[in-house]
């Protein structure tokens, strides 16, 4: 299903006068971040980039819209992000991808979005280091630091930091986490599966 979002923009911007001329096709793009542990990461974190036709709402429905929300907006102009044209995923440096935008619309929600961040929360501040054995056991790097930042059914991104430099690398989960039980199960395994690691990386 198709999701339409409205754009309220002063008439004075720039940008407003463009969109607002008949002979211009625009697109926009409409950047949905994962929610990061600290708001600091934000901008560096996962996003996904909807690009969107624009289109200027006709008088009629902008006079509806004031009717009904709001009657104080006189001096905006009412824009309309219609059919998607595009799917891009930006998870980073050298992490990027694109997206069918019917393959987007159809997808569900991630199951473990729901407590995500209480896992990533109490793994990071009471279990690091079972964190950095299983980034050296499934992985192979030795870090001195590892952080979860993002947590979905498939595994986790981690934000290490090792004698090499910091990045964010790929921990994948041995199996799907359908709920949070499991979830805990699946860390609880790779955990003591991660506790005989070796003092050395293995790459």
């Amino acid at each position: 299903m198709d999701i339409n979002f409205v754009i309220v923009l002063p008439c004075i911007l720039s940008d407003a006068r463009t969109l607002a001329r008949a002979d211009i096709s625009s697109q926009g793009e409409l950047r949905v971040y994962y929610p990061a542990l600290r708001a600091r990461d934000r901008i560096r974190d996962i996003c996904v980039c909807l690009m969107r036709d624009i289109e200027r709402l006709q008088p009629s429905l902008t006079a509806l819209w004031l009717t009904y929300y709001c009657n104080s907006l006189g001096d905006f102009d009412f824009f309309r992000m219609d059919t998607m044209a595009a799917v891009r995923y930006n998870g980073g440096f050298a992490r990027f991808g694109a997206l069918e935008p019917a393959d987007y619309l159809d997808a569900a929600p991630d199951a473990c979005q729901p407590y995500a961040a209480a896992v990533m929360n109490h793994m990071n501040a009471d279990h690091s280091d079972a964190t950095k054995a299983m980034v050296l056991h499934y992985v192979g790097l030795e870090v001195d630091k590892a952080e979860i930042v993002s947590l979905d059914r498939l595994g986790m991104m981690v934000k290490v930091e090792s004698k090499w430099g910091g990045s964010k690398i790929r921990l994948p989960f041995t199996r799907e986490c359908t709920d949070r039980k499991v979830c805990k199960e699946i860390i609880v395994e790779m955990t003591q599966a991660s506790a005989g690691a070796s003092a050395g990386a293995k790459v």
